[in-house]
């Protein structure tokens, strides 16, 4: 709880100052299960503007976790040729624009433990 403050309210009870804020922005007491988020995620900044309410902490934290979600470049660098390509639009990520770039490759027909398609050391 670092850097949130508690106030006294109305009926002298010590709370949050945010949620004393926003139960005043919506003209209304908050529910136990309801969430105030700081938008800049400082807690100290409790101005009006940098707050919002959630219903739950399921949808604060849903909220949390979408941001964070790191997103798949549009691009990949061809660890073969160099080049710059697209990534599909399903599948998993890829090292190689073909399978031809691979096998010309030193994952491929250049390593010296690439035999008939068994690029595994010790098998073949």
């Amino acid at each position: 709880m670092a850097g949130r403050k508690k106030i006294k309210d109305k009926n002298g009870k010590r709370r949050l100052q945010s949620r004393i804020l926003m139960e005043e922005m919506i003209g209304r007491p908050l529910m136990p299960k309801e969430v105030v988020h700081h938008i800049d995620e400082n807690p100290s900044n409790d101005s009006t503007d940098n707050l919002q309410l959630f219903d739950s902490r399921a949808e604060h934290n849903r909220h949390h976790l979408l941001g964070k979600r790191r997103k798949r470049p549009e691009f990949f660098v061809c660890a073969g040729c160099g080049e710059e390509v697209p990534y599909p639009k399903t599948g998993r990520r890829r090292k190689y624009c073909t399978p031809e770039c691979y096998r010309t490759t030193l994952a491929g027909e250049g390593n010296p433990n690439y035999r008939h398609g068994l690029h595994v050391k010790g098998r073949g």
